[in-house]
């Protein structure tokens, strides 16, 4: 799905009673968007870095035919599926012998 860039918001206008709109907008309420909007922003921005290094590690393990890496200091497994995608397994400890 096609994502859409968000452009600069333009300062807030709250809609009064006659119906007409002002510019007139608390300074906390401003400053809490705004903030919203900066931290909404980043998130995406990291999404889109995640999204294309999931890209790579998936074109680069199946070019070197590895279907699966240990990651979690070796307690899950990243496996590439037959789909294009990556997924994590929990690793299955293998209980030791009691004496």
């Amino acid at each position: 799905m096609a994502r859409k860039s968000v452009a600069a918001v333009a300062p807030v206008q709250q809609e009064l009673a006659d119906g007409e709109w002002s510019d007139d907008v608390p300074e906390e309420v401003q400053n809490e968007v705004d903030e919203y909007m900066k931290n909404l922003r980043t998130q995406h921005k990291a999404t889109e870095k995640t999204n294309a290094s999931k890209e790579r590690a998936i074109a680069a393990m199946k070019k070197h035919n590895i279907p699966r890496v240990r990651i979690d200091e070796g307690k899950k497994w990243l496996v590439c599926t037959d789909e294009p995608k990556l997924k994590t397994e929990k690793i299955k400890e293998v209980e030791s012998e009691a004496a």
